[in-house]
């Protein structure tokens, strides 16, 4: 069902293809049946998940670096900045997972809204 909802959220099946594929995976009985109603999804990319990980210092990103899907920041700590401004985003969708310890994050990116929760 993941590998749905993010081919659906990067815009690479339409809403109509979603719904069928979902019955399928939720009628499935089988290995094969789950299977054949992935089959025609593109392929995952790999390298598409990057972590960026720092303990007491300063994690920085800006200018014109490159924004995988999905970025981890784990600070322990340290200061974080990461500022979108200019950053190179080819994903219609990227998800930003924050690991904080103890202060919050700052955003610097016009119209960012941030969560955190410590678990």
């Amino acid at each position: 069902m993941r590998r749905l909802q993010e081919a659906y959220a990067e815009g690479l099946i339409p809403h109509e293809v979603l719904d069928e594929h979902l019955h399928q995976v939720l009628r499935a009985k089988t290995r094969s049946e789950l299977a054949s109603a992935l089959v025609s999804l593109p392929e995952e990319q790999p390298g598409s998940t990057a972590t960026i990980a720092a303990a007491g210092g300063r994690i920085k990103r800006r200018g014109a670096w490159r924004v995988p899907r999905v970025l981890k920041v784990e600070s322990a700590y340290g200061r974080v900045r990461l500022d979108l401004s200019r950053a190179v985003i080819e994903h219609p969708i990227v998800d930003i997972e924050l690991q904080l310890e103890p202060a919050g994050p700052g955003s610097r990116c016009p119209g960012t809204r941030w969560s955190t929760s410590k678990d």
